[in-house]
C-alpha cells in the first residue's frame, strides 16, 4: 500500500499515525515469518507520490522527523535549499540521533543540499534518484549556539531492536 493511498483514505495527510499502523502490521507479520528489521525509510526524492505530498505541503521536515520517532528509520533523500547552513544540518542530524537513542534504534539521514534552488522548486537528479521538490528547513541559521556546545550522543547499544 503506498503512502499516498493511506493519506487519501485517512485524511490525516502526513500524519505519523497511519504510518505507525502499517509498520505495526508489518512488524507482526515479520516476526511470524522470521524477519527482524521493520521500519519505513521514506525516500522523498525516489517516490513520486511522496515528492508530490511535499509539493502540496502535506509533508514537512518536522512531520518526517515525527515519523522517525514512531515508525520510520530516518530522513531519506530529502532535497533542501543549498543556502541551509552547516550548523542547521548538524542540528537536524543531532535530532535524528536523539530519536534513535531514545527509541533504541538505528536511524539514518540523507539530506541533499541543492545549490541554487529554493523552497518550492524542483531538483531533477536523474536515474534512480528521481526528482524532488525542495523542502523547507525552518529555523535556518539558528542552530550555531546549540551545535557550538559540542559533545557526544551515545550510539544505541540495542540497535538490533529495529
Amino acid at each position: 500500500m503506498s503512502w499516498s493511498r493511506i493519506d487519501r483514505r485517512s485524511r490525516l495527510d502526513g500524519s505519523p499515525c497511519p504510518a505507525e499502523r502499517c509498520c505495526k502490521k508489518r512488524r507482526s507479520l515479520c516476526f511470524l515469518f522470521g524477519g527482524r528489521i521493520v521500519g519505513a525509510f521514506i525516500p522523498v526524492s525516489e517516490d513520486i507520490n511522496i515528492s508530490e505530498a511535499v509539493r502540496q505541503g502535506y509533508l514537512s521536515l518536522e512531520k518526517l522527523e515525527a515519523m522517525t520517532a514512531v515508525c520510520s528509520v530516518g530522513l531519506d533523500m530529502i532535497a533542501i535549499p543549498g543556502k541551509v547552513d552547516a550548523d542547521t544540518i548538524a542540528a537536524i542530524l543531532a535530532d535524528e540521533m536523539a530519536i534513535g537513542v531514545v527509541n533504541h534504534k538505528t536511524t539514518g539521514v540523507r539530506l541533499i543540499p541543492v545549490p541554487g534552488k529554493d523552497v518550492g522548486e524542483k531538483a531533477v537528479f536523474g536515474g534512480l534518484f528521481g526528482e524532488a521538490n525542495i523542502m523547507e528547513v525552518r529555523n535556518n541559521h539558528c542552530s550555531s549556539t546549540f551545535v557550538g556546545f559540542g559533545g557526544r550522543i551515545p550510539a544505541p547499544i540495542t540497535s538490533i531492536n529495529n
